[in-house]
């Protein structure tokens, strides 16, 4: 009888104990864990942030909506209020590159536009005298409108642009960016910057001239060879020339002075647009 009570006792204590146990797991689940949950869901989050949203994504997609509509001009505003307003978003880049095309394919088409006029040919006008009368350039009129040579004759009509443009080269960025009227217009991404040693940055010069070279000579827009052709943009200081990266890669031996180089195709396109004496600024 003794040793059943002595088991008894025994049960009873093992169930207190039990009993005791869980009332204090539940007790700590419901007044403690929350919280150390809470103290590990922050811990986590300060690890691995949500994602902020991004406004831009939006205004990109109906940017492309509106040139799918050939609607670009409405289209480059939408992607120039995103480049103002949303510098943080993951299309900033991508609205700059869009927002360059509408504006370099507008300008060189021989479509009205801003800043663009017809001009009707006079006996006796050379493409080089009416680029200089309308502070545009041969390579621009002979592109806008389609021309092959230079031969032009009394009463054709051609569309000539004022080019008054600046380049800003950032060479912590690697880009070459034009602006028209103080505002953006487009960027060109280096894929090379020399820069010789001693050369201080920030520093401001201007287009000198423009040089088109057939192998060692140089040729002009009236002669043959002059499409295809290699094209310079030379400076003023630092001996600063821009020219395309795939000419400088044939060469072995390196140019004195200072150069970007460029995608071929963007060094062709800035030589249509730039004028000597465009202002150009070389920043950090």
């Amino acid at each position: 009888m003794g040793n059943q009570l002595k088991v008894l006792l025994l049960l009873f204590s093992a169930a207190f104990l039990a009993a005791t146990a869980a009332g204090a797991w539940w007790f700590y689940s419901r007044e403690f864990r929350p919280d150390w949950d809470n103290r590990q869901v922050l811990r986590d989050l300060a690890q691995n942030p949500p994602e902020a949203p991004d406004p831009g994504i939006t205004r990109y997609r109906e940017a492309m909506r509106l040139i799918e509509q050939e609607q670009r001009l409405v289209a480059r505003d939408q992607l120039l209020d995103l480049v103002r307003h949303y510098q943080d978003s993951s299309r900033y880049q991508d609205a700059k590159r869009v927002i360059g095309e509408i504006n370099a394919d507008l300008l060189l088409s021989d479509l009205p536009g801003a800043h663009k006029a017809d001009y009707i040919v006079r006996r006796g006008d050379s493409l080089l005298a009416i680029a200089n009368r309308n502070q545009t350039t041969v390579d621009f009129i002979m592109r806008a409108n389609n021309l092959v040579n230079a031969s032009i004759h009394p009463g054709d009509r051609l569309v000539v642009a004022a080019l008054e443009f600046e380049a800003v080269i950032s060479l912590g960025h690697q880009t070459l960016t034009l602006l028209k009227d103080g505002r953006f217009f487009k960027e060109y991404p280096l894929q090379e910057i020399r820069l010789p040693d001693g050369v201080r940055v920030p520093f401001s010069t201007e287009l000198r001239e423009k040089t088109a070279w057939a192998g060692d000579s140089r040729v002009t827009f009236n002669q043959s060879g002059y499409q295809g052709a290699d094209k310079w943009l030379q400076c003023g200081r630092h001996g600063l020339v821009l020219r395309s990266a795939d000419e400088a890669a044939r060469e072995d031996a390196m140019t004195v002075g200072a150069e970007m180089l460029l995608d071929r195709a963007d060094v062709e396109e800035l030589f249509v647009l730039l004028s000597v004496s465009t202002p150009v600024t070389v920043v950090d």
